[in-house]
């Protein structure tokens, strides 16, 4: 298990490169990050994944529903159909409140689903709770490469 106050590593994936910038401004002032990880398709992000040893896999993922190409539900059901990756919390950040999208995101092993809000204030307010909440209270594991 990792300590809490630690900072962590967050993987961003949304084909928006305005909200990726914008998310990844707003984490990095938060400093309770180490690192961001931006990428813009589900398969790019995948690569990343294949490519890196367990303890350079990222500790948490946000992760958009509408992309184009693999959507955010795809990439959500490879990962938690993964023993290497199922450990890694993901929250659904996304424009969708489609009611669809919000249990179909819960029934593939989504950890939070959360519509993105519309101003520069309300996200970085998001930011300063999903920073303190995973960072600061939840306990979360660490990446020994191990499956359960």
């Amino acid at each position: 298990m990792r300590n809490t106050h630690q900072p962590i590593s967050i993987a961003l994936v949304d084909d928006d490169p305005d909200d990726c910038e914008i998310s990844m401004e707003i984490l990095r002032q938060e400093h309770l990050i180490r690192e961001i990880f931006c990428f813009h398709e589900g398969a790019q992000f995948l690569d990343f994944l294949a490519t890196r040893q367990p303890s350079g896999y990222p500790d948490l993922i946000l992760l958009d529903v509408n992309m184009p190409k693999m959507d955010g539900k795809e990439i959500l059901h490879f990962l938690k159909e993964d023993a290497r990756f199922r450990h890694i919390p993901v929250i659904m950040l996304t424009s969708s409140r489609a009611e669809e999208d919000v249990v179909q995101s819960y029934l593939l092993g989504a950890n939070t689903y959360i519509s993105k809000p519309m101003t520069f204030s309300k996200m970085q307010e998001l930011f300063r709770i999903l920073a303190d909440y995973w960072v600061k209270t939840a306990e979360l594991p660490t990446h020994t490469g191990s499956a359960l």
